[in-house]
């Protein structure tokens, strides 16, 4: 009898789904969501809303969503550029790879020399998303580059931009190295553009530049946010975060991403650097020649900073081998 009852019921949903099918040609819906919600209420509406029926809709119409989920991901997977596994990916851009993260070069045109970028490995969508393995790592390459720079009195400044969610783009932390006249203007430039950024509305929520971290100077109190974007934002949530060096920074809730640009950063740093437009705005991806040369160029100066030839099969992203524990020292002090 409940099969009976099942069958009569998936043949009327069946019916009511295929009429709305030819319905919502005409109208702008989703077809994994939209069009089983109005065959469910339709369903709901011709009476079938109760028991065993009811439950063998609904599982059928989470069935399709999360398949829908899975194709869309795999989708994003193969296309995506900067994962490691994908057809699409260009190994030759890596200049170092930990257990849970890369440190690579930028195919397009860089905005001055050594400007590099960290990503996970696996696709994540923001840094707030990784667990502390991977964050570690994150910070273990900052620190690193940060030592290799200073040597030629130059500054690093970090950021990362996370919006178009449902797109799922895999996060890189950009790393920009600076004079230190310019590191020291930076965090000006960066504060008032943040304030320019978005529109202001009687629905906003977030002050438009949260100061993580203690800036030059600054005393820590009860109110200081932790340097970097972890603690000051949830994950799921659209936000621009900009690092200078590791104790000081700014981050931005993103409440109205069409008024904010991929490109903001790294405007940002032209301005500051008074770079020729094209050289930010209108980059395009160097030929590949071009792309070893600065990738080759980072490996040599990268190779005495790299606490990734500590690692091991078995170890984990901080415990060196004997052979080089001073270098694990330095990157990781």
């Amino acid at each position: 009898m409940v099969e009976r009852e099942l069958l009569r019921d998936a043949h009327e949903y069946d019916r009511a789904f295929a009429n709305n099918l030819t319905k919502a040609a005409t109208r702008n819906f989703d077809a994994a969501t939209d069009l089983d919600e109005m065959g469910t209420e339709l369903f709901e509406q011709q009476g079938g809303g109760g028991g065993a029926a009811a439950a063998a809709v609904v599982a059928a119409r989470e069935r399709r969503r999360h398949d829908t989920a899975v194709r869309q991901q795999q989708r994003t997977l193969d296309a995506c550029r900067l994962c490691p596994s994908s057809s699409r990916a260009s190994p030759h851009l890596v200049v170092a790879t930990g257990h849970f993260t890369y440190l690579a070069v930028p195919a397009r045109t860089a905005l001055v020399p050594g400007h590099c970028f960290i990503a996970p490995i696996e696709h994540e969508i923001s840094t707030v998303a990784l667990d502390e393995r991977a964050y570690e790592e994150v910070r273990n390459f900052q620190k690193s580059l940060i030592r290799m720079f200073a040597r030629s009195n130059r500054e690093l400044l970090f950021f990362e931009t996370v919006k178009s969610l449902k797109q799922q783009r895999h996060t890189i932390v950009e790393c920009i190295p600076l004079l230190q006249r310019d590191m020291h203007a930076a965090p000006g430039y960066f504060r008032k553009a943040l304030l320019e950024s978005e529109r202001e509305n009687e629905w906003s929520q977030h002050r438009k530049a949260i100061e993580t971290g203690v800036p030059p100077g600054g005393v820590a109190d009860a109110t200081t946010r932790r340097a970097g974007p972890r603690g000051s934002v949830p994950p799921g949530f659209a936000y621009f975060h900009v690092q200078f060096g590791m104790t000081h920074g700014y981050l931005h809730h993103i409440e109205d991403e069409r008024q904010f640009d991929w490109d903001f950063a790294r405007s940002v740093v032209a301005g500051l650097l008074q770079l020729d437009i094209d050289v930010w705005k209108h980059a395009r991806p160097e030929s590949r020649e071009q792309q070893l040369k600065r990738a080759d160029m980072l490996k040599r100066w990268f190779a005495e900073y790299d606490w990734t030839t500590m690692l091991t099969d078995g170890a984990t992203a901080t415990t060196p081998t004997t052979a080089h524990a001073a270098a694990a020292a330095a990157a990781t002090a």
